[in-house]
């Protein structure tokens, strides 16, 4: 491949709003948690870059994998996932009653994250050969199968939030293969009807749920934060207050240091809000405006491959990061459920930064090649 060819296959609207979301996320960084690392001031902030260019370096391999190569290998990266989920519930690093991260020498991986592009790359060779031919749930049956045990080993782990991230990919892509949006719709409803009864039997009948009591918690603290105020609400109230504080452009770098301290998950699960309280609507607009132009740029292209294959992954991955978008911004703003979702490239945390440059990568690949084509 050239180098014309490589310029020409890459997408600078998508990596520029990529990366310019990740610049939003090491200035965050440095302006809240200065004081998280005595000694060392810009310690998240630091790490959090060379996430990024570790990110990078993983976006530039996975452009480099044409998607027939990756079709091929889908078994093996399918079995990848499964073992590794299995290997986290074994012999993975336990956090706060999570047992999610395997460590490897310094470093903490989290097999949930990756996850996510095993269920894209197996569910897009399942449903494109199924393309224009599901026409009800028995032909949806083969693909909830294979996304129902990841999303079984990861809700043990647990992780309700990654769990409900793969339901929704699943859900774009049987829609995306040609699947009755009425039907998926119904599927997905009901399925929502029958938590709402079990959750109901549970409170009012002792019926057990596949649930800790934590996440269960959490979802009836979406319905009424305030009722407990200091407990199971604190989180979605005191988001709620640092979005306000940050009026139109944020307060002052003085006042950062004393309104984070009482914003739980600042740099992961509340980045958003963090974002909103040091740069106001002006910020969480501008990043809202970045992400939908890496979505826009991502659709664009999935629209433009001639592959069904591709096509799918590629819509895969742009629903990977549009469905966490939604997840992360609605837990900040209390119009979701808090489930422990990161923002794309604006949360810290090297797992979740590098899925979603590896997401990027996988969207870039179908370019790259199909431009690669066009020259020959």
């Amino acid at each position: 491949m050239t180098l014309r060819e490589l310029w020409r296959g890459l997408d600078g609207w998508l990596i520029g709003a990529a990366l310019a979301l990740c610049a939003m996320s090491v200035v965050t960084l440095a302006l809240t948690t200065p004081n998280l690392v005595p000694g060392s001031p810009l310690y998240l902030a630091k790490h959090q870059f060379i996430w990024i260019v570790i990110g990078l370096l993983v976006m530039a391999g996975m452009m480099w994998m044409p998607h027939d190569l990756l079709r091929r290998l889908r078994w093996p990266i399918y079995g990848l996932t499964l073992v590794l989920l299995l290997l986290v519930l074994v012999h993975g690093q336990s956090v706060l009653g999570a047992q999610r991260w395997i460590n490897i020498g310094p470093f903490q991986f989290q097999p949930s994250e990756f996850a996510k592009l095993g269920v894209i790359v197996i569910l897009a060779d399942i449903l494109e050969r199924k393309k224009g031919a599901i026409r009800g749930l028995r032909d949806m049956v083969p693909a909830i199968l294979i996304a129902l045990v990841p999303m079984l080993l990861v809700m043990k782990q647990p992780d309700l939030g990654t769990a409900l991230v793969i339901a929704g990919i699943l859900g774009v892509l049987l829609y995306e293969a040609g699947g009755s949006g009425w039907k998926i719709l119904a599927l997905y409803l009901g399925t929502a009807g029958a938590v709402v009864l079990l959750v109901w039997l549970h409170l009012t009948a002792g019926f057990p749920l596949p649930l800790h009591h934590y996440q269960l918690t959490r979802l009836l603290a979406f319905v009424n934060p305030n009722a407990d105020p200091l407990g199971t609400g604190y989180n979605l109230i005191q988001s709620e207050i640092a979005i306000a504080s940050g009026h139109i452009h944020g307060v002052s770098v003085g006042e950062v240091s004393a309104l984070i301290s009482f914003l739980p998950a600042a740099d992961t699960d509340f980045a958003f809000a963090s974002l909103g309280l040091v740069s106001g609507l002006v910020g969480m607009l501008t990043a809202l405006g970045l992400y939908a132009v890496v979505v826009g740029r991502a659709l664009t292209i999935a629209r433009q491959e001639t592959d069904g294959y591709s096509a799918l992954v590629v819509v895969g991955a742009a629903a990977l990061l549009t469905i966490h978008v939604f997840m992360n911004v609605g837990m900040a703003t209390g119009v979701m459920p808090v489930v422990g979702v990161p923002a794309p490239f604006l949360s810290y945390g090297g797992s979740s930064v590098v899925t979603d440059f590896a997401a990027l990568g996988l969207i870039l690949s179908s370019r790259l090649h199909r431009v690669h084509l066009s020259f020959r």
